[in-house]
């Protein structure tokens, strides 16, 4: 604040508060030009002078925050000379200010504003239920990533809120947690790592999870409050929780059939047909996982004997090609094929045909593709056999039914 008096000899002013007494014309009392006077948060220099005729006078009023709150203080101005009706304790003026503490919004409904928050009593069914990529347990104080594939990058977003009017500066870190071993956590990746939020506003701290394999990794996140050297001597304030998750590959499993061949791949086995006839078997595929799951199947026959069929039109496929794929084209047409998806539980059917063109032993493979490359599955491998007897015994096994249709042969041949 500045005054100007008009033209005239030169005037006397006293600053005080209602409860100083004014001493403006007392000689005794006036305070010299550089005289300080403390009100509540505020000082105000000078608070008593002379200004000369038409010169002026500049008021410093200085704030200085102590506890948190609103601080209200009136000052009057009294001049020499003043009609003392008007204003009789001198002209009024209110020094307002608040001081308020830096902090962070703890409530992790804003923190976690994107995730289903839930406890640990319920967490077995949120996991299988949730669709997002990751979830918040509030009595363990830890975040999930949920579902996320080996060797793919999920990303989680938590919200930093500052809770004062004044801006603030954050530091955020993520760390082993506290006792554990030093495993690593470089699977973790954070950003930004320092952030400026405006009064009453928030800024987002990205995280990413890349698990390289199916192990549980976990981490210690910090939000850590910057107090501004010189303020009032508080406790910084720090958000803290627990990250974790684990890495996961597609399961897909042949429920059916449940035969084996020596090397431990599923086996659909087919009767010894006569050229010209045809069996027809099932294949049941499951996802077993807790993820979704892309995946083809496509067929290598060398013969062209082998026919698969696609009985589920319900699923969601990836391209517009159908899933019925003979074995002429084999692995050359595993990309047209579409990719079909299943989620979690989820089952699908499929129809094998075989049909023998030659009178031998015949083998195929049905080989599935998952659209992650980093998964892979072993092949149903396909055995049948094609023959040209006039006649066959049904129901007998293989080898039996092999060896008593050439005793027969051979008798008629002597008789």
């Amino acid at each position: 604040m500045q005054w100007l008096p008009d033209s005239g000899p030169k005037i006397d002013f006293e600053i005080h508060s209602e409860t100083t007494p004014r001493a403006v014309g007392d000689p005794d009392v006036l305070l010299p030009i550089e005289g300080l006077r403390n009100l509540g948060m505020f000082t105000v220099s000078p608070c008593s002078g002379s200004i000369a005729p038409c010169g002026q006078q500049k008021i410093t009023v200085q704030c200085l925050a102590g506890q948190e709150g609103a601080c209200e203080e009136q000052l009057y101005i009294d001049i020499t000379g003043r009609d003392p009706r008007d204003n009789p304790l001198g002209i009024p003026f209110t020094l307002t200010a608040e001081s308020c503490l830096p902090a962070l919004v703890e409530d992790v409904m804003s923190i976690f504003e994107e995730y289903p928050i839930c406890s640990s009593t319920d967490l077995s069914h949120k996991l299988q239920s949730v669709k997002g990529k990751g979830l918040f347990i509030s009595d363990k104080n830890k975040f999930i990533f949920n579902k996320v594939l080996v060797q793919q990058k999920a990303a989680a977003h938590f919200n930093i809120y500052n809770a004062s009017s004044l801006p603030c500066d954050v530091v955020l870190s993520i760390q082993p947690l506290p006792g554990k071993d030093q495993s690593p956590i470089d699977v973790f990746k954070l950003h930004p790592v320092k952030m400026s939020i405006p009064g009453s506003s928030f800024a987002v701290a990205t995280m990413t999870f890349t698990p390289p394999d199916k192990k549980k990794y976990s981490c210690t996140f910090k939000a850590s409050l910057v107090i501004p050297k010189g303020s009032v001597k508080i406790k910084p304030q720090i958000l803290t929780f627990t990250i974790s998750g684990k890495g996961h590959v597609p399961q897909v499993t042949f429920v059916c059939p449940k035969a084996r061949s020596n090397t431990g791949n599923s086996l659909l086995r087919f009767k010894r047909l006569q050229l010209g006839e045809s069996e027809m078997l099932p294949l049941l595929v499951r996802n077993k996982g807790v993820i979704p799951v892309e995946f083809m199947l496509y067929l290598e026959d060398e013969h062209g004997a082998f026919f698969l069929k696609g009985r589920d039109s319900t699923l969601e496929r990836f391209c517009t090609e159908d899933v019925e794929e003979d074995s002429a084209e084999n692995e050359n047409k595993s990309s047209e094929n579409p990719f079909l998806l299943l989620h979690p539980g989820q089952s699908t059917k499929f129809d094998v045909i075989f049909e023998p063109t030659l009178a031998q032993r015949l083998e195929g493979r049905i080989c599935v593709v998952m659209k992650d490359k980093h998964s892979k599955k072993s092949p149903v491998k396909l055995v049948g056999e094609g023959h040209k007897d006039e006649f066959a015994l049904d129901g007998l096994e293989e080898d039996t039914q092999e060896r008593d249709a050439k005793s027969i042969l051979k008798k008629n041949i002597i008789d």
